[in-house]
């Protein structure tokens, strides 16, 4: 039983060294959210916006979703977890209406995911 044990265990450690990395998104998201409370909050215009993301070295992208809604996103290129093999990044979704910030949420995408 002990030999069980001590197997389980070594297994365990060898599987959390070689298939999870280091992770930092709940970190990054309390960051952004204090920020974005701070700069940015629903109202601000677009312009604000991407002077926000600008001043804090990320890139802001805006589109058209397919139910014709506009939004910004940024991904945050400081921001690292998931497995090692399918590495994520944390990714904010600004919903726009009239040039201005109605709200935002959070997501993860794969850290690989270029636009």
């Amino acid at each position: 039983m002990i030999v069980f044990v001590a197997i389980a265990v070594m297994l365990a450690i060898f599987l959390s060294r070689n298939f999870m990395g280091g992770n930092n998104l709940d970190e990054r998201k309390a960051y952004w959210g204090k920020e974005i409370a701070a700069s940015v909050p629903a109202g601000t215009r677009k312009a604000q916006l991407d002077a926000f993301a600008s001043a804090r070295g990320e890139k802001l992208n805006c589109y058209q979703t397919y139910s014709k809604e506009d939004q910004c996103d940024l991904d945050d290129n400081k921001s690292l977890g998931g497995p090692s093999n399918l590495r994520m990044k944390l990714s904010v979704i600004f919903k726009m209406k009239d040039e201005k910030i109605v709200s935002h949420s959070f997501t993860n995408v794969p850290a690989s995911q270029s636009k």
